[in-house]
């Protein structure tokens, strides 16, 4: 994937871009029924991150009645930039917008020992700090001796 132009490699995307679309892509990918693809690709990101190894993904996600969101998370080995497009929703062709990430973490939500999602947050230069991608996964995190 050549992830040198965010904006054009995010409108060379279908309008009509569908689940099964974006899994044969091996997007990192939410689908509307809340199932995660790919997720250890977006937590390897991260590691090249903080190992200041260049990368870039593409990340789907799709809501219950909706379209799909498109965006790219890129790492130049100094910057990160988050870039998305919301056209789907907004019905504005080309309507995208970049950012430039100053911090990007992850967040455990557990309910007792159960982990629930782990939930992708980018923090801009403005101190916005929002969600980009939801794992949404149920499982024990309790061992049992």
């Amino acid at each position: 994937m050549d992830c040198s132009d965010s904006v054009k490699l995010l409108l060379s995307v279908p309008f009509d871009y569908t689940v099964k679309m974006a899994y044969q892509n091996n997007d990192i990918l939410n689908t509307p029924t809340a199932k995660s693809f790919n997720t250890g690709r977006l937590n390897l990101f991260i590691e090249n991150v903080n190992n200041k190894i260049p990368d870039c993904v593409f990340i789907t996600t799709f809501g219950i009645d909706g379209p799909a969101v498109t965006s790219i998370l890129k790492f130049d080995g100094n910057t990160i930039s988050f870039t998305y497009d919301r056209s789907r929703y907004s019905k504005i062709p080309g309507d995208i917008s970049s950012y430039h990430i100053k911090k990007l973490y992850t967040e455990k939500n557990k309910d007792g020992d159960n982990l629930i999602y782990t939930s992708y947050h980018v923090v801009t230069f403005d101190n916005i700090d929002f969600i980009i991608y939801t794992d949404n996964v149920f499982i024990n995190v309790k061992r049992r001796y």
